[in-house]
């Protein structure tokens, strides 16, 4: 029997409709099943990955990165109690697959394939969740753009009480890919040599976990200049901005080899979700080195079998290699150290009818991570837990939605060669929906010449001798059309 809730939950979503819009409607969420949970979500993180599920089959219930708090347990299920602070994951691990037998649970063939007709499902129990009368599906089995969400027990990690869910939500994603990635997958080693190219959520991530393992050179790649600056503080030794018409990427790699004495890093990674750059990283990794493509990049690349001369491993990681049980406890303690910096990752907060506005400032490159506080309807909860969290107060539900069907929301044009507008032919002007409007134009000139006052404001003097090329930023109006959420703007987030 299910703990402390056997009602039917109405409660707000975002609802993708698979065309490129969104609207924030009323779903109905179940009672926990046998090995189910229902969650009442505090926080959820904003990526690009969210803004891409808009156009994935719908009607969906977005959301993949969130914490919160156990609303209630179905049977079956241990170590969980309600009013608990949960992190949610989602690549879940069955525990009984061929691939979490052999060490690999984010490969769990119950959630990715290639067989759940035995292995069973990572989904709540079908119908689970409905919009409008009919079943609907969550993003990543999770949704956590929603008051509340129904899922496996196995997608939880309980979280410390010490760790609030904001920032503790951005764990579930962007740090375990990041962060993993290096430990889990590359396995860097102390002294060792990196480059990451693109420093959005999850390349930070992974300048963060060179760090910690330890890495004597981290070099940091992207063409947004506070990118790199929040590199820098996060443990990048070396920042380089590429030049815009370097198409060829041979300005950039010679600028690596002269870092690295002329043979390239130990580990090199992608973290653009551009599929022009995916294979990049072979050219910046010396011989028998690792090259990598984290960022999970979509669509068609080209490569020279040459790029992988000589000895070099190419590896397509996912979700960091993350082993909840191993990595999320080794994360807690990072966070609480003070040595995994997390709070400072995000820059923007909203609440869950600001979507519209976090996704335009994602694309814009005005923020480095936004944050949904979503404020639970957690009439139930154990009092206090949820206002301890979020800041507000449990008691009351919240108001009914401005609309239950919002209308369309423009979306910029489809992508055109990815996130950064970096590859042969692109630029800020075409680089396609995630293109910031504000992009640097990078000035002739190489490194040892005198900086733009644009990076001299971010950089460092240590690190601006390091940065291959000055550049000055230029508002560019129609690198990207803007659109805003049809809700009001009293409603709009002022951060």
């Amino acid at each position: 029997m299910s703990t402390h809730a056997s009602d039917i939950i109405q409660s707000r979503a975002a609802i993708a409709d698979g065309a490129g819009n969104f609207t924030i409607d009323v779903i109905e969420v179940d009672p926990p099943g046998p090995g189910e949970v229902r969650v009442a979500i505090a926080a959820a993180g904003v990526c690009h990955t969210d803004h891409a599920s808009l156009r994935w089959p719908g009607p969906l219930v977005m959301g993949h990165e969130g914490a919160g708090f156990v609303e209630s347990v179905g049977e079956g299920v241990h170590g969980l109690r309600p009013g608990q602070p949960v992190l949610l994951n989602w690549a879940i691990p069955c525990g009984e697959c061929f691939q979490c037998g052999h060490g690999a649970p984010s490969l769990c063939e119950r959630t990715h394939g290639p067989d759940t007709t035995h292995a069973g499902s990572s989904r709540a129990h079908a119908g689970g969740t409905r919009w409008r009368g009919q079943a609907i599906e969550r993003a990543f089995h999770l949704g956590t753009f929603a008051d509340y969400a129904l899922v496996r027990a196995e997608a939880l990690t309980p979280l410390p009480d010490r760790l609030p869910p904001d920032p503790a939500c951005l764990l579930g994603c962007a740090v375990m890919t990041g962060v993993g990635s290096v430990f889990n997958v590359a396995r860097v080693a102390p002294g060792e040599s990196v480059a990451v190219l693109g420093c959005g959520g999850v390349g930070l991530n992974v300048v963060q976990g060179a760090r910690l393992a330890g890495a004597a050179t981290i070099i940091a790649i992207d063409r947004v200049a506070a990118r790199l600056g929040r590199a820098r503080e996060l443990g990048a030794t070396h920042l380089l901005q590429p030049r815009e018409d370097d198409n060829a990427h041979a300005e950039l790699i010679a600028d690596v080899l002269a870092l690295t004495d002329g043979r390239g890093v130990d580990h090199a990674f992608e973290a653009t979700g551009v599929p022009a750059l995916a294979f990049l990283p072979l050219r910046l990794a010396r011989n028998g080195g690792n090259a990598l493509q984290v960022s999970g990049a979509h669509g068609a690349g080209s490569v020279e079998l040459t790029d992988f001369f000589w000895n070099k491993r190419y590896l397509a990681p996912l979700y960091g290699g993350c082993v909840p049980a191993r990595d999320f406890p080794r994360l807690f303690g990072w966070v609480e150290t003070g040595e995994l910096q997390l709070a400072s990752l995000v820059s923007h907060r909203y609440p869950l009818e600001g979507l519209a506005q976090a996704f335009a400032d994602m694309l814009a490159g005005h923020s480095a991570k936004g944050v949904l506080r979503i404020a639970p309807i957690a009439a139930t909860l154990p009092v206090g837990a949820a206002e301890a969290a979020t800041g507000i107060s449990a008691a009351a539900p919240p108001a009914a939605p401005a609309a239950t069907h919002a209308a369309p929301l423009p979306l910029p044009p489809p992508l055109s060669g990815g996130g950064l507008g970096w590859g042969p032919g692109s630029s800020p002007r075409n680089a396609g929906a995630h293109a910031p409007p504000s992009q640097p134009s990078p000035a002739s000139g190489g490194r040892g010449q005198a900086q733009s006052a644009a990076i001299r404001r971010l950089l460092p003097p240590l690190l601006l001798g390091r940065t291959s090329h000055a550049a000055s930023v230029t508002d560019d109006p129609s690198a990207t059309r803007a659109w805003r959420s049809p809700f009001d703007k009293e409603r709009m987030p002022t951060t």
